[in-house]
């Protein structure tokens, strides 16, 4: 069996790595978009380099109620950051260099703690009492693993745009790049090995668009047909309208809404480069009736506003930054679009309603609410994806005029 290579660490990157722990947590920053900007700082890395910095940032995120139960508190200043990155490195079982940051460290009395802590079931999949506690409640003895599962790394997944290319044609053009790719249902493809796509000509002429493959199963479940109108209501940059316009064969009329007009500008952009000219994009604003739009759309895709508990796997920092009054407001949310947006359907229209979330609350508790005030209405097929396999968790639930 071959031994697993230890890891070098050199000081310039773990500065790099504690600094970036510092902007997530205490000033706030996604953890996406430090990584991102640590990374466009420091063109020179090489890509072992920038592989290290990336998964330690989003490791120390992931793991960090564990990292600092063994230290006994958060941490509270760039020292702390320093520990917390040791104690990860321990728990990896890899070897600290001799460095100042490191000396007065028992290492010994840090693998003591590691185990103690670890029997607060909480404390072991690093995720907040009051949200371990209801992931648990909802899905029972089921719930430690699916804890777990939110803490494994999400893949690299990409959807071929069928208006540009196909899947085959697209598989070997990544060949050529030196990329392997392997074929999933519909339309995506999963890179196994984690690389940087975005600088390939193949992105930029719109053969592709980077998408996670749950979020791949929404556009198909709304049954579009070329010809249509669809409304997709919260709509963001676009990654589901861009699918739901390769599925109409880029033929009928999109309808693309949402509160942000920066993400309606970049779902213009990504239009473009897709080669997709039937949406048409629009603002909303506070207190609207949508009275333009009253049983417009054939199609309504409700991808609301959540918790964001399915894709914590990709965006761990999810589970630190969320509250218990933040899920409150989403669900009033959800409420609020579930009651006045359904009006825009016609009387022989089906709507989806999804989020990214595997709470109840969000998903089946909202259904369950709508029909009972909305007897017109009932549901064709709901689905619950849980973040067990390649995709993140999902929640779908079709709904049809009687």
């Amino acid at each position: 069996m071959n031994k697993k290579r230890k890891k070098r660490f050199y000081p310039n990157l773990v500065k790099a790595v504690v600094e970036a722990m510092v902007l997530i947590f205490e000033e706030g920053q996604q953890s996406d978009r430090v990584v991102r900007s640590v990374l466009q700082q420091n063109k020179k890395w090489g890509s072992r380099d920038r592989r290290f910095v990336s998964s330690s940032i989003y490791d120390m995120v992931r793991w960090y109620r564990l990292l600092y139960e063994v230290v006994g508190h958060p941490p509270k200043g760039i020292a702390d950051w320093w520990k917390l990155f040791a104690v990860l490195q321990i728990w990896q079982g890899e070897e600290l260099p001799p460095w100042q940051e490191f000396e007065e460290l028992d290492k010994e009395w840090i693998k003591e703690q590691l185990g103690t802590v670890q029997t607060n079931p909480a404390v072991r999949t690093a995720f907040p009492d009051w949200l371990s506690q209801k992931i648990r409640d909802a899905y029972g003895k089921s719930g430690d693993t699916l804890l777990s599962q939110l803490n494994v790394p999400a893949p690299l997944v990409i959807r071929v745009n069928t208006l540009k290319t196909t899947k085959i044609s697209l598989q070997k053009a990544f060949e050529k790049e030196g990329i392997i790719t392997e074929a999933l249902d519909g339309d995506a493809l999963l890179i196994p090995e984690r690389k940087k796509l975005t600088h390939l000509s193949v992105f930029r002429q719109g053969w592709f668009e980077i998408q996670d493959y749950s979020s791949q199963l929404v556009a198909p479940r709304l049954g579009v047909q070329p010809g249509m109108t669809v409304i997709d209501a919260c709509a963001g940059a676009g990654g589901k309208t861009l699918h739901i316009a390769a599925l109409m064969q880029n033929s009928g009329r999109i309808i693309a809404m949402d509160v942000s007009r920066r993400k309606l500008e970049e779902l213009q952009k990504r239009a473009s480069r897709a080669g997709v000219t039937i949406i048409e994009t629009h603002l909303i604003h506070p207190e609207e009736d949508f009275s333009e739009f009253i049983e417009a759309a054939d199609r309504l895709l409700l991808d609301v506003p959540c918790s964001g508990t399915g894709t914590i796997r990709r965006s761990p920092d999810i589970k630190w930054k969320l509250k218990e009054e933040h899920l409150s407001k989403h669900i009033l949310e959800q409420q609020s679009i579930l009651d006045n947006y359904p009006t825009m359907l016609k009387p022989t229209g089906a709507m989806l309603y999804a989020t990214c979330s595997i709470l109840p609350e969000e998903n089946t508790l909202q259904i369950d609410r709508f029909i009972a005030k909305n007897p017109s209405f009932s549901l064709s097929m709901e689905r619950q994806i849980l973040p067990d396999g390649i995709g993140d968790g999902f929640f779908l639930g079709l709904l049809r005029k009687n």
